[in-house]
């Protein structure tokens, strides 16, 4: 299997785009779509998460019907145990909450909780139709098995009472239930809670090609070949390769040894991303490795996943999405060979993706200047006055690395996003990858030299108001290209209103 992740958390997508994002991945060679719906429908068991852009059921059966003509398998994937701001985050649902404070993570002993999502799990179904396979969610709850009556139980022993008991109605209609890998991963000596019927999503969006300097061990701290204790390797021995070096996603190694169907998954869009593209030197290794584990070690799929909360438009992805295909053709195409062949279709020269990778240098350390994500949670809230304030005040305090250090940071970012332009120049007239790009990068520059002169000393701040005003007015109309209006407006405020915010204690 060959999955793309359509995700509708923190960007509602135009319809129509929506088809022509279809039709490209059918293109590409995929065969399936996971769906993270959330508030992009309007459900009868949530009525009040809908979002203002939300679809009826009605247009997103056409969709679906659109997609199954394209041979694209439906996934859904519906969050049970975390990321339930969208749901938690109404009054209506506070007792739901593992933590009164946080709208994050389920309370699984909560039976109400239960039948609510045993509800929502049916009305999924009756709304996909024919199905297989069915997400499950379960990834990152950090709060999970904290509150007074779940702490009582071990923390696997919980999880898989509460999955299993959700999956049991799928199961009956013979649909395979799935759950992400990263939390049983986190207590492997309880791995027996968890039913072997279950697909593992195993996401890995760090991993590349070749053994890996270091590797994530779920729940502890990374670990390099040096620092692997013998506790570890008891744990898990498949962290060494045959070769003797470290074992590149080791943990769908873990996982099938131990009896489960593995989905190995990468991204196009995460963690590393700036604003404006994605992270071409991280997710190009990422996407090209996982197919390679997947081919290798006979995993039953790969799936590339594209978080929207990162915003970047999921077109300048494009030609990262391609490189699965590409590198099933053989198993001895190296990464750059892939690249270019990759970088010929969609920016009309061979060297496109490198000098989109310039470009990527405008990284996610620019995110913490925005209330993108600020309180941790995905719910797309605008930050609290005096965010940023508070944040640089604290910088200051403790001569903060990344406070003392940001004009160095700003004109290396400036510098790289140039040399892309400049690469890009030649080819954005003809090829529209490489004008996405150009206009990202166009966009990262001006970012960048606000920025520098909203922290300059003494800047004109009504002219700098004026001019941030203006370049909101920008991103909003750069990501609706693929958002709707609202959706693109909201998060242009994410970005620009907590360096507006901190002007007015300027003045």
């Amino acid at each position: 299997m060959l999955i793309f992740h359509m995700d509708f958390n923190f960007a509602s997508l135009r319809y129509e785009f929506v088809k022509e994002l279809l039709d490209k991945v059918a293109s590409l060679g995929y065969d399936s779509i996971l769906w993270e719906l959330e508030n992009q429908v309007r459900w009868d068991s949530c009525p009040e998460c809908a979002h203002p852009d939300s679809w009826s059921k009605a247009q997103f059966r056409e969709l679906l019907d659109y997609s199954r003509k394209l041979n694209l398998e439906p996934i859904p994937l519906l969050q049970t145990i975390g990321h339930g701001e969208y749901v938690m985050m109404h009054e209506r649902y506070h007792s739901f909450r593992e933590h009164p404070d946080y709208s994050d993570c389920y309370c699984v002993s909560n039976p109400e909780v239960r039948k609510f999502l045993r509800k929502w799990i049916a009305e999924y179904c009756e709304l996909f139709g024919d199905l297989k396979y069915f997400h499950l969610g379960g990834d990152e709850a950090y709060r999970f098995g904290s509150c007074n009556e779940c702490s009582k139980r071990e923390r696997n022993e919980l999880y898989g009472e509460h999955i299993n008991f959700l999956a049991a109605d799928l199961q009956a209609k013979d649909i395979r239930p799935g759950i992400w890998g990263d939390m049983i991963l986190a207590d492997p000596d309880n791995l027996d809670s968890i039913s072997r019927d279950f697909i593992v999503w195993d996401w890995d969006y760090c991993t590349g090609v070749g053994n890996p300097k270091t590797v994530r061990i779920w729940g502890r701290s990374d670990v390099s070949k040096e620092t692997l204790t013998p506790e570890l390797l008891t744990l898990f021995p498949e962290l060494i390769a045959s070769n003797g070096e470290l074992n590149p996603f080791y943990t769908s190694d873990v996982l099938k040894n131990r009896g489960y169907d593995v989905i190995l998954c990468s991204a196009v869009r995460s963690y590393s991303d700036g604003h404006f593209c994605p992270n071409i030197p991280v997710h190009a290794p990422n996407i090209v490795g996982a197919a390679a584990k997947c081919r290798d070690s006979k995993l039953l799929g790969h799936c590339v996943t594209s978080w929207a909360i990162r915003l970047n438009p999921v077109a300048a992805g494009l030609p990262l999405l391609a490189l699965p295909s590409l590198a099933a053709s053989s198993s001895k195409i190296s990464l750059e060979d892939l690249k270019e062949q990759s970088a010929i279709k969609y920016f009309g020269f061979a060297g496109g993706l490198d000098a989109a990778a310039q470009l990527s240098s405008c990284d996610n350390r620019l995110r913490i200047l925005s209330a993108v994500q600020w309180s941790g949670l995905k719910d797309s809230r605008p930050a609290p006055p005096n965010h940023l304030a508070a944040w640089i005040e604290r910088w200051i305090a403790d001569k903060d690395h990344y406070w003392i250090n940001k004009d160095e940071m700003f004109a290396s970012m400036r510098d790289s996003t140039q040399k892309g332009l400049s690469a890009l120049a030649p080819y954005a007239d003809e090829w529209p990858t490489a004008a996405l790009w150009k206009r990202a990068g166009i966009l990262q520059l001006r970012y960048i030299e606000l920025l520098q002169t909203v922290f300059s000393t003494n800047p004109d701040i009504d002219q700098l108001r004026r001019h941030l005003l203006e370049f909101k007015m920008e991103i909003a109309d750069y990501f609706g290209a693929e958002q709707t209006p609202d959706s693109a407006a909201r998060n242009a405020n994410l970005i620009l209103d907590p360096l507006l915010d901190y002007l007015k204690n300027e003045k």
